[in-house]
């Protein structure tokens, strides 16, 4: 029986074509980054079994692509703010450790984790916050997160990959040198990139190792440590 064709195949294929340069996305050699790239692709536009929406990383295709770049199965990766991302990119990895400030959140989070079968790389860690802070004016200073950001010097260990997606950014990508998080070849993701007060990080010790230079506003950036 041949499988109906719907809008949703329709608009699948132009999507493919329109962000993955003229329809080649898959390199055979890169197993890891096509299955990443594929069940984004096949769960966002389900309209037969929409996911729920904390399944998926709260990013735009553009940043998908180039995070799932990033993945295989023999790295590591420490984020900061746990989330889509912690569910669904931790699959494509050895192992992935993420700090949450939220309690609530993160007790979520590590119980559906648990629930799912061969899903015991992933660990959800609660550092909460040590002083209040405004939400709607920042993300928050080392003062206010100081346990948080320093969390992850206390596992004695270094990381491939590590994503700054939670609460005080640049104080938290700044304790990855401080505290040498990262491996020989590691790299530092940031999201929300397009932030101004982000670009700080280019003047304290990190330069750019990949972008997506096609867009002024892109969401994701993958920067290194300067040698």
């Amino acid at each position: 029986m041949y499988k109906k064709i719907t809008l949703k195949n329709i608009f699948l294929i132009f999507i493919i074509c329109l962000f993955f340069s003229g329809c080649i996305i898959f390199n055979p050699n890169d197993k890891d980054k096509n299955k990443c790239l594929e069940d984004y692709l096949h769960n966002s536009l389900d309209d037969l079994n929409p996911p729920k929406k904390y399944n998926l990383p709260h990013m735009d295709l553009l940043s998908i692509k180039l995070f799932c770049s990033t993945l295989n199965k023999d790295i590591s990766v420490l984020e900061w703010g746990c989330g889509g991302s912690t569910l669904f990119f931790s699959r494509f990895t050895k192992k992935w450790v993420c700090v949450e400030h939220k309690e609530e959140w993160a007790t979520f989070l590590q119980n559906e984790i648990n629930s799912r079968n061969g899903r015991y790389n992933t660990y959800v860690n609660f550092i909460g916050n040590n002083e209040d802070y405004d939400i709607l004016t920042s993300d928050g200073t080392y003062e206010n997160f100081r346990d948080y950001i320093e969390f992850p010097k206390s596992l004695n260990e270094k990381f491939d990959v590590i994503l700054v997606d939670g609460r005080a950014r640049v104080e938290a990508a700044l304790s990855v040198l401080r505290n040498k998080l990262l491996n020989k070849s590691g790299v530092v993701i940031v999201h929300d990139w397009q932030r101004p007060e982000y670009k700080v990080l280019l003047e304290q010790g990190f330069e750019i190792f990949k972008e997506d230079r096609k867009h002024k506003d892109a969401e994701l950036v993958i920067l290194k440590p300067i040698s």
